[in-house]
């Protein structure tokens, strides 16, 4: 779906979301029109964090489209790189989620792009790392600075003890995950 002035982004229609007098939260029709036998259907915490985490990319995305055209895998991989330098393939895979063939087609987009090299351990020659660029190191730095005001705008209005909650719910979400 796209606007009628050309200038406009197109808008993707996303499901509206309120909090209900019972503390839930709730879908709520397009038409924003609570119907008296309507059913509201509840989100899951899951649901809630795609959502977040695909309007958290688009941001990023829409943020630093000229200085770090770097989408999902790609811009995970430099972070981790910019982390620790120097790690293989394989466990750049692990630390994306991705598969090792996955991370194959990124590495070499990422080279082509100039933002990583690749050179063989010096200590093990079948072994090749993986290094950041001067350029990788500088879309990280710009990636970042957007990640940090992306960040700020979503935790607006949070107390630092919420903060804090937040994140060990999620880091336990995401231990039970793991876990499996």
């Amino acid at each position: 779906m796209t606007n009628k002035n050309n200038n406009e982004k197109p808008c993707r229609r996303r499901p509206h979301m309120m909090i209900n007098g019972a503390g839930e939260v709730v879908f709520v029709p397009f038409d924003g029109k609570e119907q008296k036998n309507h059913v509201m259907h509840k989100p899951t915490a899951l649901m809630l964090c795609n959502e977040i985490s695909k309007m958290f990319g688009a941001s990023l995305r829409e943020n630093t489209a000229e200085e770090c055209p770097l989408t999902g895998s790609h811009r995970d991989i430099i972070f981790h790189l910019s982390r620790r330098d120097g790690r293989t393939q394989l466990e750049l895979a692990n630390l994306v989620h991705i598969t090792p063939p996955s991370a194959s087609v990124a590495l070499v987009k990422l080279e082509e792009d100039g933002y990583i090299e690749r050179r063989t351990d010096e200590s093990d020659k079948r072994k090749v790392r993986i290094y950041l660029t001067e350029k990788g190191k500088r879309i990280d730095v710009k990636a970042r600075e957007v990640i940090r005001e992306i960040e700020g705008k979503a935790m607006e209005g949070f107390t630092e003890e919420e903060k804090k909650q937040l994140c060990v719910l999620l880091f336990r979400m995401r231990e039970n995950i793991s876990n499996d």
